[in-house]
């Protein structure tokens, strides 16, 4: 991997939809229809393949939502596995061994193909958290692109790009990471994480748009970004 780390451009918001998965069917409608009317057309729709680790967030039982997420012509991304250990804690891949990583990657792959009908661009683990040993099983997988806490490894052209932060909400319209409003007020790079349940409170959509009309951010998805 290459050494050198570029910065993602001034004024630009890497933004990202987390927990796309049939539990979130109707809020992820919802998010999908806020977006738009904000003119944000361009993100990415990160998928856990069996969030939770219920049958009931299959792919395969919800056709119709699979169907409604491979006709908004975004980018899909695989955003963990399960999103939680087997303890029911985030950072899924934060503790395992690269072949413990290799293999449940491989399968969540296998489950978007069957489920959704497409391969996923890359992988963005959960909380931003996990062993660096994950960016080389991701490439050998055929993923463009891994995240990992604010460095982006485009894995095809062998780059690293980084953001000032990364924003994410707590899923209920709160923010974590308030300390990166003083970089947004300077147009630093950053990466913001959204999430269905943000619909219901509207702080996280309110950030979006003072950022798109106050800073004069440009928001788009990451492999958007990294084809441009």
């Amino acid at each position: 991997m290459s050494k050198k780390i570029r910065s993602v451009d001034d004024g630009i918001a890497l933004i990202s939809l987390h927990d796309i998965a049939p539990q979130y069917e109707d809020e992820v409608v919802q998010s999908c229809d806020r977006l738009e009317e904000l003119g944000i057309l361009s993100y990415s729709l990160l998928v856990s393949p069996f969030y939770g680790m219920k049958r009931s967030n299959s792919f395969e039982k919800s056709v119709l939502f699979a169907q409604y997420l491979s006709a908004l012509g975004l980018e899909i991304s695989m955003h963990g596995y399960s999103h939680q250990t087997k303890s029911g804690t985030g950072a899924e891949f934060l503790r395992m061994t690269p072949e413990q990583i290799a293999s449940r990657m491989k399968l969540g792959m296998s489950f978007l193909r069957k489920g959704i009908g497409v391969a996923p661009s890359g992988f963005i683990p959960p909380f931003w958290k996990a062993p660096q040993a994950i960016t080389k099983v991701a490439s050998d997988l055929g993923l463009k692109y891994c995240v990992i806490g604010d460095i982006i490894y485009d894995l095809k052209k062998n780059e690293r790009y980084n953001t000032t932060w990364h924003i994410v909400s707590q899923g209920k319209g709160s923010l974590s990471h308030t300390d990166a409003f003083l970089e947004l007020e300077l147009g630093g790079p950053v990466q913001i994480g959204i999430h269905p349940l943000d619909v219901f409170e509207g702080s996280t959509f309110r950030l979006l748009e003072d950022m798109k009309d106050r800073l004069g951010y440009k928001f788009i998805g990451y492999y958007d970004y990294l084809t441009r």
